[in-house]
């Protein structure tokens, strides 16, 4: 029996506890933060396709100059 095993159920259900009993608020906060997440993933999905450039230090820096939260 791997320690996996014996780990991975125990998360499971501490996850399915604390989902449950976080409060309005933090839920709505979380699910703010998760659609700012998405946004920012697509709007620097949408700046790499738009400037076709190998992916560089350079172009690297760019994105974390334009996109803070990326």
């Amino acid at each position: 029996m791997s320690s996996h095993s014996l780990i991975a159920p125990a998360s499971l259900a501490t996850a399915g506890t604390e989902a449950r009993t976080r409060s309005l608020l933090r839920r709505l906060w979380d699910a703010i933060v998760a659609q700012q997440h998405a946004r920012t993933e697509r709007e620097v999905a949408r700046y790499l396709r738009t400037h076709r450039d190998r992916f560089t230090d350079a172009l690297e820096r760019e994105i974390e100059r334009r996109f803070p939260g990326s």
